[in-house]
């Protein structure tokens, strides 16, 4: 089980997310790899059809492991076609995780808004108490 900075470092490795669920409820490891712009080989079971573009996922009638295979094997041997579904998903990624961006800028702005405030009122009162 990896978490942290092991997991991130595994997703940025990775080319490709393959999910052999013939259950899946969430999908938080599959939704996890789309964050990170992974296209995703599995079964079209639960959730799963709806993590990202059509263009970025290759999925296949659940318990069908000669498609699956079949699947698997393009994504490894075609390398464009890997590049396009890759590209997808990165595109998507960025797209759909812009607006956190955003909101960390917006957070990182007021923090240091916050900081220059402080650091004024602190010039201030130093400058009150050598006047004492």
């Amino acid at each position: 089980e990896l978490s942290g900075e092991p997991l991130i470092r595994c997703f940025c490795s990775a080319h490709v997310y393959v999910s052999t669920s013939t259950l899946e409820n969430y999908g938080m490891a599959a939704r996890e790899a789309v964050a990170f712009g992974l296209p995703l080989v599995g079964y079209d079971v639960g959730e799963l059809s709806t993590f990202g573009p059509h263009g970025a996922r290759l999925l296949v009638k659940v318990n069908d492991k000669e498609a699956l295979t079949m699947a698997l094997e393009m994504v490894l041997h075609d390398r464009p076609r890997l590049a396009q579904l890759m590209q997808a998903s990165h595109d998507h990624a960025a797209e759909a995780y812009k607006h956190l961006q955003h909101r960390q800028d917006e957070e990182l702005s007021s923090i240091g808004s916050t900081i220059e405030q402080f650091e004024k009122e602190l010039k201030l009162a130093r400058e009150i108490a050598r006047s004492l």
